[in-house]
Order: structure tokens, then C-alpha cells, then sequence
């Protein structure tokens, strides 16, 4: 079946639109905003025409999560049910980030009325660009996006995981991942993150949805001058002469 058809290509697949969206061509084009809402949107209406009582749990598409290259896209705009009283939270992000440095993180989803979930999480400069890395602690649970590594994910197998063990872990569910910051100043840098709480009754509607960010800034080691340097020489100097003269009069 075509599902969309662009200058003469006519794309056959989910899967080729998908991945003529995030191409480098793709990226270049001033339809990009465009074709990433379009095909999220597309991939909404396939699911619901083609199987409207099922949802599915993997191949998660792309800027999802509310951020800015996102466009403030989340996963209502395929899931719904209306706004709960759960949360979703990134353990871990720092306020204060060190270049090149490694940060655990985990993204936890939360809804006491709810009995699962999956999650979205990417970490932006202000304009939307990404920076640093994000990084695959556990390959079961979670996942680069296939369409862009620019987004982690839960994977099918996360997601039937934190339905197993929701009442057990107080109706939440964590997701670990690991971020490398930039080696350099890149100036802000906001973790966006997504969470999808489910009434795991396997249908696009009933889930509750939430979103939240937290920016982080370069740690700067403030720069000793070279007064400063001959200070602190002059001072361990003094320092070594006064003990040296205290243990000689001691002796």
C-alpha cells in the first residue's frame, strides 16, 4: 500500500517514510518539521485503522517527548485518556554538569491508577540541537530509536517488564540510561523526558501522559593567575619555615 509520495517517490513502507524523514536529505529539508509530525501522525492513523483495539509497545517513534526538536511533540498524539495524577522524573541529571563526564540517569514513571508504563528521553541544547551521548546501559529494557539515536526508549520487553513488577516497585516503573556530556562548552543542556502510564489494556486510549525537563549548566573552574600561583607558593613557603622552626625549638 503507498502511504505517501513526494516528488515522484512514492514510499511503500512505514518504514521507508520513517526513514526518508530522518535521512540527511530529510534533515535538510525545510519540510522537516513537517515530515516528523506527519509521520508520527501517519503511523497513528495505520495503527488505529488497521487494528483498533491493539497498541504497540515497541518501535517507538521519534521526538515524542515534549522537547524542542520535538516541536513540543509528545505521546498524546497517539495515546490517550486524559491527564492523572502520576509524574515522570530523571533521577540522576545534574545541575551541574563536567565535560566529558559520564551521568547515570534514570527516568521513572509513576501513576498509582495506572499498571505500567514506557518513556521518551533526550538531552537538547536551546535551539533543539543535541549534545553529548546518550548511552545503552540495558539493552533489554530500553533502546536508541531506531529512526534517530538522538532519543532513548523503552523497548516491548520494558514495557511488559514494568507491567510484571509495577505493584512491586509502588506502581512505577525506572528506566536506567547513561549520558556522556559534551567535551566542550556547549552552554545549557535540558534533559527532556516523556512518560506513558498505561491501563495496559493494549488500546491507544486510557493512558495518562506526562512530560518534564531539567537543565543543567557547565561546572567553570575559575582560572588561578600567576599572582595567585606565586601566593600560594609564597604561603606553603611560610607554612613549611614556621613547622621547621617549631620542631627545632621542640627538639
Amino acid at each position: 500500500m503507498r502511504v505517501f509520495s513526494y516528488n515522484g517517490a512514492e514510499w511503500g513502507t512505514r518504514a521507508s517514510f520513517l526513514g526518508f524523514c530522518y535521512s540527511d536529505w530529510g534533515k535538510n529539508s525545510m519540510f522537516l518539521h513537517f515530515l516528523r509530525r506527519a509521520s508520527v501522525v501517519l503511523l497513528c492513523v495505520l495503527a488505529v485503522a488497521g487494528s483498533p483495539a491493539l497498541a504497540k509497545r515497541g518501535n517507538v517513534a521519534a521526538a515524542v517527548n515534549g522537547s524542542i526538536a520535538s516541536g513540543g511533540s509528545n505521546c498524546t498524539i497517539c495515546h490517550g485518556g486524559g491527564g492523572g495524577s502520576g509524574s515522570v522524573q530523571i533521577l540522576g541529571a545534574p545541575s551541574v554538569y563536567a565535560a566529558g563526564a559520564i551521568y547515570d540517569l534514570t527516568v521513572r514513571v509513576s501513576d498509582s491508577a495506572q499498571l505500567g508504563a514506557g518513556f521518551q528521553l533526550s538531552a537538547e541544547d536551546g535551539t533543539g540541537a543535541h549534545v553529548g551521548t546518550l548511552l545503552i546501559t540495558d539493552a533489554i529494557n530500553t533502546e536508541l530509536n531506531g529512526s534517530n539515536p538522538n532519543w532513548v526508549n523503552h523497548t516491548e520487553l520494558g514495557v511488559v517488564d514494568s507491567v510484571a513488577n509495577w505493584a512491586a516497585n509502588g506502581n512505577s516503573a525506572d528506566y536506567n540510561v547513561r549520558w556522556a556530556a559534551p567535551a566542550s562548552d556547549v552552554g545549557p543542556v535540558t534533559f527532556f523526558a516523556a512518560g506513558n502510564a498505561i491501563d495496559d489494556n493494549n488500546s491507544l486510549v486510557g493512558d495518562n501522559i506526562y512530560t518534564t525537563s531539567q537543565t543543567a549548566t557547565l561546572a567553570i573552574v575559575p582560572a588561578i593567575s600567576d599572582w595567585g600561583v606565586a601566593t600560594m607558593v609564597l604561603l606553603l613557603m611560610t607554612t613549611g619555615t614556621l613547622l621547621l622552626r617549631r620542631d627545632v625549638a621542640t627538639a
